[in-house]
């Protein structure tokens, strides 16, 4: 029989078809992952922002406040003690001016003193101020119940809110000042909130010295401050006489 001869085989492959990818599908694809990042986003903001809320007292948010909020108390108990820091000043500097100007015939050899003011002086001279003041609309801060601690090398300011289970902590570092003293805010909390220090810094340190402005004039008519010291017994106010003698002893 005669063979019939078969067409060679072909050894090449067909290729594989070439998938177009539709650019409307990339599109779509770019426009939910940017949805999902906005949306993760907005829902860590308002986690943070209903926490923050939540920890100042302010407002009770239920599930919320039991966790971020617990009643701000101060370091430790002060008893306000009843003397006049500016009264006590002008005494103790005409009491040590007069004991020297005896002592040496009327010539102050040693113009260095030294003035020390305790914490309790320092609280009944912020509850003295008044008892309920506004900062805002709404939000009054009691200075009757309010305090100063001595806390390291810091003053601890006290002072409850008005109508509210919550309380302002400030934690200031005494300094001294074109000759006089001033204070530098190092923290400042809101209930259980820490508020950034670069937000406040300015503005809370322009209040305080406005607050402390008359004692400290009256700290200037007799003394040029030098250094502050805070110590556990107390503040020590280092400095020299620079009054008039005469003015100091009438």
């Amino acid at each position: 029989m005669e063979k019939t001869s078969q067409p060679p085989m072909s050894t090449d492959v067909a290729p594989a078809p070439v998938l177009q990818v539709d650019q409307s599908q990339k599109k779509r694809h770019g426009c939910l992952r940017f949805f999902i990042v906005v949306v993760v986003l907005f829902l860590a903001f308002l986690s943070w922002f209903v926490w923050t809320v939540a920890s100042t007292g302010f407002i009770k948010i239920p599930l919320i406040t039991p966790i971020a909020f617990e009643l701000p108390v101060p370091d430790h108990v002060v008893e306000p003690v009843e003397v006049n820091i500016e009264t006590l000043i002008a005494k103790q500097v005409t009491s040590e001016l007069t004991k020297r100007l005896y002592a040496n015939n009327g010539v102050l050899e040693d113009r260095s003193i030294s003035i020390h003011v305790t914490e309790n002086m320092l609280t009944y001279s912020l509850q003295s101020v008044g008892e309920v003041v506004s900062v805002t609309d709404g939000i009054s801060i009691d200075l009757s119940t309010s305090q100063v601690a001595i806390v390291g090398d810091q003053l601890e300011l006290y002072i409850p809110v008005s109508g509210q289970d919550t309380a302002f902590v400030f934690a200031v570092k005494p300094k001294v000042s074109d000759g006089g003293f001033s204070v530098d805010l190092d923290s400042l909390a809101i209930g259980q909130w820490n508020i950034p220090r670069f937000l406040v810094r300015g503005v809370i340190n322009r209040a305080i010295d406005f607050g402390i402005k008359d004692a400290n004039n009256s700290i200037q008519q007799f003394i040029e401050l030098e250094k502050i010291l805070v110590q556990e017994d107390g503040v020590y106010v280092l400095g020299e006489f620079v009054a008039d003698i005469t003015d100091l002893t009438r």
